[in-house]
């Protein structure tokens, strides 16, 4: 179960969230496996945003994944991780989607600079 460390980039203008996992690598598994988006560090006193807006704590690139592949979206209580779970059993479930992380700290909206992605290989 990846679980993915979110923290603020300071070395970009403006500043931009930062992901440790990159890509996150799903391999094939018979059984749904849960990825995690965890506030740490930095950006530990922040929160994702709101799933549902204009600006939600995640949203998919312009290239939308299969509707079964990922699952059960979710924001925990605190906001302070997001989690999904991937269905990725066999070749069927193979790709790469990209998305976006957007996250308040201090007051600022944060979002992901460099293009993440998520691989099911």
């Amino acid at each position: 179960m990846p679980t993915a460390k979110v923290t603020l980039d300071q070395t970009t203008t403006p500043w931009t969230v930062s992901i440790d996992l990159r890509p996150v690598k799903m391999p094939k598994n018979a059984a749904p496996q849960k990825i995690h988006w965890r506030l740490r560090g930095n950006a530990a006193a922040g929160q994702f945003l709101p799933l549902g807006g204009a600006k939600p704590g995640f949203s998919w690139g312009a290239a939308m994944p299969p509707n079964d592949v990922f699952t059960d979206l979710s924001l925990s209580a605190k906001k302070k991780s997001v989690s999904m779970t991937d269905h990725h059993p066999d070749a069927q479930s193979n790709g790469q989607w990209v998305y976006a992380l957007n996250v308040k700290v201090g007051g600022v909206v944060y979002t992901t600079g460099a293009t993440p992605m998520i691989k099911n290989n």
